[in-house]
């Protein structure tokens, strides 16, 4: 929801009298047309004390993907879940490799949602990819992303070289 803060004054033409300008607040949903070429669906920033850095980077629209660079031969997604919480597709080196579901009854932050060992040491990159899906008795299909933690480093959502990618056009 948005609230419009809108000032007016009316002058009359004739005689130049003015009237007291008047104020007024009104709060307002705002309704984008999903299938237009010109909708940008972007990754939000949403605060908290529980994540891990103050935040997690959140998004419910199929095709945003957000994608950490780490180093090392283990990984774990960290992920926020709850009651409006969807589905990710989890991508290694650019091959699928997880679907997650982050749906739970209850909020629970900074949650291992995926994980692999035995990598080869080095340079790797995970991304998650928002399917836009939940089960039935989520609210919505949110992905709330905390960091990605490599050996004893914790990669923040909104660390640089981090990289948060739209879907695109539909």
């Amino acid at each position: 929801d948005y609230t419009a803060s809108l000032t007016t004054g009316i002058t009359a033409v004739a005689g130049g009298t003015s009237l007291t300008p008047v104020a007024w607040s009104t709060c307002t949903a705002l309704t984008a047309d999903d299938k237009g070429p010109s909708l940008v669906r972007t990754w939000d920033r949403d605060t908290s004390r529980s994540a891990s850095g103050g935040g997690v980077a959140a998004a419910r629209m199929a095709g945003a993907s957000l994608t950490f660079p780490f180093n090392g031969s283990a990984v774990s997604l960290l992920a926020t879940k709850g009651p409006s919480s969807g589905r990710a597709a989890i991508y290694l080196d650019g091959v699928k490799v997880a679907t997650v579901d982050l749906y739970r009854t209850r909020t629970a932050w900074r949650q291992v949602a995926w994980s692999r060992t035995g990598l080869k040491a080095g340079r790797h990159h995970v991304e998650i990819r928002v399917l836009g899906t939940h089960v039935r008795a989520s609210k919505d299909a949110w992905v709330m992303i905390d960091a990605v933690k490599a050996g004893a480093t914790l990669v923040q959502e909104n660390a640089p070289g981090v990289v948060h990618a739209d879907s695109g056009s539909p």
